[in-house]
């Protein structure tokens, strides 16, 4: 659900030429607390994926993007599985962050 939201972002983010514009755009899409923090989430790992450089950034984009793709069928009610699977998430990130980890594979 959340990556269809991002896919639809997306396209949507096509029509506009700066990213103020769309983002003043978006603030009338009705997202919940729990998607906007997913999708700052997201945002977030493909910032630190994009500051890795060669093979290394291939990598964490593929299993980033791969990640959240085969989670994105979970329906929206079911709250705790998200929440468990965006701290599983988060936690998998923080190793990221500090440890001298350079690919996934």
């Amino acid at each position: 659900m959340i990556i269809q939201n991002i896919k639809s972002l997306k396209i949507y983010k096509q029509n506009f030429r700066s990213s103020q514009q769309f983002l003043q755009s978006t603030k009338h899409m009705a997202f919940s607390p729990l998607q906007l923090e997913i999708l700052k989430f997201y945002r977030q790992m493909l910032k630190f994926a994009n500051t890795k450089v060669g093979p290394s950034r291939d990598s964490l984009l593929v299993y980033i993007k791969g990640e959240f793709r085969k989670n994105q069928e979970i329906p929206k009610r079911q709250f705790r599985r998200i929440e468990y699977l965006l701290r599983q998430g988060q936690n998998r990130y923080a190793i990221l962050k500090d440890g001298n980890i350079d690919q996934i594979r």
